[in-house]
């Protein structure tokens, strides 16, 4: 997360958008001290290597419509990523709920 966090702070930096800059930093640091990281997707971590890739390879050949499209592709992607892992995540901490209504254990 801390490596995701210097890739899109920079690009951010080196479009002199010191607004932008500021928004994502403050977004990731939230995110890496709010978002459960055990669990998340091997796969999807290097998904967002590629796009990266992508991303900068547009960037190095000044290509703006490939470079906004692989932006936005990266950005669609991770959030849908990120939302479907939340998602697992919140349908075992239900089931777990559940099954302790039904023991009569209570949940810490």
């Amino acid at each position: 997360m801390l490596v995701d966090k210097a890739f899109h702070v920079r690009i951010a930096q080196q479009a002199g958008n010191s607004y932008l800059t500021e928004l994502l930093s403050n977004i990731f640091d939230r995110l890496i001290l709010t978002r459960p990281i055990d669990g998340f997707p091997l796969d999807q971590r290097s998904a967002g290597l590629e796009e990266h890739a992508r991303i900068l390879a547009a960037f190095e050949g000044g290509d703006q419509p490939a470079a906004v499209d692989a932006v936005v592709r990266n950005i669609d992607r991770g959030g849908a990523a990120i939302i479907e892992h939340l998602r697992t995540l919140q349908q075992f901490d239900m089931s777990s709920t559940a099954e302790h209504k039904r023991s009569g254990t209570r949940v810490a």
